[in-house]
């Protein structure tokens, strides 16, 4: 039971990986500089990172602790689902506070 904190942190760490080599989305603010608006969108990504492990820390303590064990379970695959969907989610929430709107690729 021990290794459960450390493995879960080791699965949200990979599923939040996974989501820095998707394809990025664009965003655009007027006036604002490129090198502005890159920082802007590693600050917010850092921000989702963290907030989403925070948030689907929880929902872990009612899963399988061995189901969680195996990266190829479905419970470790919805786990790493939640994790990108989340994350996504929250960087365009912070991207949008800042004042920004994705752009038509």
């Amino acid at each position: 039971m021990t290794r459960l904190p450390a493995l879960l942190l080791l699965l949200l760490l990979a599923a939040v990986s996974l989501t820095a080599c998707a394809k990025p989305t664009r965003w655009h603010k007027s006036g604002v500089e490129p090198r502005q608006a890159a920082a802007d969108a590693s600050a917010c990504r850092s921000w989702a990172s963290r907030e989403a492990e925070r948030e689907i820390a929880g929902d872990t303590l009612f899963m399988d602790s061995t189901d969680l064990r195996r990266s190829s379970s479905g419970g470790a695959q919805m786990l790493q689902f939640s994790v990108k969907k989340q994350h996504a989610r929250l960087t365009a929430q912070c991207m949008r506070q800042r004042g920004y709107s994705k752009t038509k690729k």
